[in-house]
């Protein structure tokens, strides 16, 4: 699990201004001002994870629920087993206090 910001661009859809949060081509969310679409990446946590077999999983915390996509979906789905998903976040949180702590920032 790895934590993903995503980028955001400019986008005339049928004529009109849309703001896209991305990552790496995947659109994860849109929206009709800049400034939503900076408050959503914002506060939303979003992670990716990666796997052989299934490709890539974005996942985001809404609500206190996380939902998940895969890169070739649209639409958000909650995901099945949230505790999994929680464990894989503080796996990486942990791992990244550890290289923190090992650099001296801590």
């Amino acid at each position: 699990m790895e934590p993903v910001m995503g980028d955001i661009t400019r986008e005339l859809r049928e004529g009109e201004e849309w703001w896209i949060v991305a990552d790496q081509a995947v659109e994860l969310m849109s929206f009709e001002t800049l400034w939503r679409a900076h408050e959503w990446r914002r506060t939303t946590p979003m992670y990716a994870h990666y796997e052989a077999e299934t490709g890539v999983r974005y996942y985001m915390k809404e609500d206190e629920e996380w939902y998940f996509r895969t890169a070739d979906s649209r639409g958000w789905r909650k995901a099945e087993n949230q505790k999994w998903v929680e464990g894989k976040v503080r796996e990486w949180e942990e791992k990244y206090l550890k290289h923190m702590k090992t650099l001296g920032f801590m």
